[in-house]
């Protein structure tokens, strides 16, 4: 009887063992489950903060990429100081006697330091027209310069120009290259059209905002131009005062 007891108590014993066993076991499981159930959104996090880490880098590259076009445009604005050039002698002209392109001429620039004209020598580097000039021009100067769209029988002619400001006296704050203009016709009066109206145009400067000292400046005007001008003068120069006249075509 004692021994049936003892093979009794012995059973009891590995069945108590068994069960802790699985029991742990059981914990160990559902420990290590909740411990990966975790773990999992934190890699997921991690997987996001990646993932917003890299839009966040292509987002930062292409603000680099605007700001780099930006920055590449005004470095080449609409007026701009030519590197190393000479201080050239303008020469006289008139209606009998007009300049060409690349002609060193002489006309009055307004100077507001001393309040009175002034001749600096100027020439006329290149004039385009056409029903294309107005896109570019709009592409150029943006929103700085409104510009007229022109009408049916019109297209834009827009003139490249240089002047020199060498010896020029310029105030504490620079002064604006740009210059006053106008078209006529070869006689120097208003251009008179197949209708039988008149046609005259002052030119625009393009560049209303850049300040300068001295040396040789590139710059840009332009102008509304019937289509069926061709034979015309661009004066350029102070009216009443020394005037500068071109014959591009």
């Amino acid at each position: 009887m004692k021994r049936l007891l003892t093979i009794i108590s012995a059973a009891v014993v590995l069945t108590t063992l068994s069960a802790c066993s699985n029991s742990v076991s059981t914990q160990s499981d559902k420990t290590n489950s909740e411990i990966e159930s975790t773990t999992a959104p934190e890699s997921s996090t991690e997987s996001t903060e990646s993932t917003e880490s890299m839009a966040e880098q292509s987002s930062l590259s292409s603000v680099s990429t605007v700001s780099s076009r930006e920055e590449s445009r005004s470095e080449h604005p609409v007026s701009y100081k030519i590197p190393d050039a000479e201080k050239p002698t303008g020469k006289s002209s008139s209606l009998d006697a007009p300049l060409g392109l690349n002609e060193w001429g002489s006309c009055a620039k307004f100077c507001t330091k001393e309040g009175t004209y002034i001749n600096v020598p100027i020439r006329l580097v290149s004039a385009r027209r056409g029903d294309s000039i107005y896109g570019e021009l709009k592409e150029t100067v943006g929103s700085a310069r409104y510009l007229f769209e022109p009408k049916d029988n019109e297209e834009y002619l827009v003139c490249e120009y240089e002047i020199c400001l060498d010896g020029f006296p310029v105030a504490e704050g620079g002064t604006l290259c740009d210059i006053e203009g106008n078209i006529t016709g070869t006689n120097g009066e208003a251009i008179k059209l197949s209708s039988g109206s008149y046609w005259g145009s002052t030119l625009i400067s393009l560049d209303t905002e850049t300040y300068y000292y001295d040396g040789v400046i590139h710059s840009l005007i332009c102008s509304p131009i019937p289509k069926e001008i061709n034979d015309y003068l661009i004066v350029l120069g102070e009216y009443g005062e020394t005037q500068a006249y071109f014959k591009p075509a």
